[in-house]
């Protein structure tokens, strides 16, 4: 049998996994987080992605985080992440952020799926990947 695992335990990873994810950059100098951040997100609408998600809403040096999550049948990526938030008990006015952009994607297809000028934009402004494993 699978135990799921508790809130507080998947809050803990996502907590680690973002200060990991700082030291990491803070000790190459060519990499230091400025303030205004544009971050992907792979797998935003998952356990630890929405907690990954909530964090670097929160986080003043991120200007932009585009979440990237598998395109869900019969409603928005909007919607499938506030379900989301409902279920891991965060607060779902977070997903309001002008920082966000929903991206449906299918990492299995040439350039993840996604249009190639949102892609363009993307690559100009990317300083960060996360992509959960």
């Amino acid at each position: 049998t699978f135990d799921v695992p508790s809130k507080a335990h998947i809050q803990n990873v996502a907590d680690e996994y973002v200060v990991n994810m700082t030291a990491a950059v803070s000790a190459v100098p060519s990499m230091r987080r400025g303030r205004n951040d544009c971050i992907i997100l792979t797998g935003s609408s998952g356990s630890l992605g929405v907690n990954l998600l909530v964090q670097m809403i929160e986080d003043d040096g991120i200007g932009r985080i585009y979440a990237l999550s598998r395109k869900p049948k019969g409603i928005s990526l909007k919607e499938k992440h506030t379900n989301a938030f409902r279920k891991a008990g965060l607060d779902e006015t977070a997903l309001k952020s002008n920082k966000i952009v929903f991206l449906s994607s299918d990492l299995a297809l040439p350039d993840f799926g996604i249009d190639s000028n949102i892609l363009a934009e993307v690559r100009f402004h990317l300083t960060f990947c996360i992509q959960r494993e």
